[in-house]
């Protein structure tokens, strides 16, 4: 059962020159959800907010597959998978598209922690009609990259008439490594996101819990 202060990591799920990647958030739960399973209503709540705001900055050749949300346990497991489901959606910019190890970084920022404990976005996918060499063209940034931030930084609610509330925070990994376990105490909330100009290299990751099993789509 969901309560006020659980944590879930929710992983975007793209696919990036047919290779999967993963855009990796933590959000804290403000207010429990009425309608539906705690990580179907998260999910549904940020993928009816974020879905148009993603892919309006991606590539055509990158597909925006679907969200997965787990709620996580003071024992570090997670449990309680659910993928929205409906298919792909397709980036919104046509052209060519940057190598798939390029991205866009988004830093989030937070208060709680050493700043060196910020989290951070590796958004790929980048047109190459909004690159000039190694940074990112100021309109691109200043627009669907600005709105994207904008709508990130809103906390995600539950869709109408529910009434679960969210909200994104960072996560330090090294505040559970000093106190194993506690999650509550190792999330941060982000009080600023930004992006920065220079593109990045994402590092390729294994997307986590893969043999966990998903919620049933009813």
């Amino acid at each position: 059962m969901a309560q006020v202060g659980d944590i879930y990591l929710l992983q975007a799920r793209l696919e990036v020159d047919q290779k999967p990647a993963t855009l990796n958030m933590h959000y804290l739960e403000l207010t429990p959800p009425d309608q539906e399973l705690d990580t179907e209503a998260l999910a549904r709540g940020w993928d009816l907010a974020m879905r148009t705001p993603l892919v309006n900055m991606l590539c055509e050749k990158t597909e925006y597959i679907g969200v997965d949300v787990y709620r996580k346990y003071t024992d570090g497991s997670a449990l309680g998978q659910y993928r929205v489901p409906g298919g792909p959606t397709a980036g919104a910019i046509s052209g060519e598209q940057m190598p798939a190890h390029d991205c866009i970084n988004v830093g989030l920022g937070q208060t709680l922690f050493d700043q060196n404990r910020n989290g951070s976005l590796s958004i790929p996918g980048i047109p190459e009609s909004v690159a000039d060499g190694t940074t990112v063209l100021q309109g691109h940034l200043d627009g669907v990259v600005q709105a994207f931030i904008d709508a990130l930084i809103v906390n995600v609610t539950e869709d109408t008439p529910g009434v679960g509330v969210w909200r994104i925070g960072v996560l330090s990994q090294k505040h559970l490594t000093d106190n194993p376990g506690d999650y509550p105490g190792a999330m941060a909330d982000v009080v600023s996101i930004n992006a920065k100009a220079v593109i990045g290299t994402n590092r390729a990751r294994s997307p986590q819990y893969r043999r966990r099993k998903a919620v049933p789509v009813v």
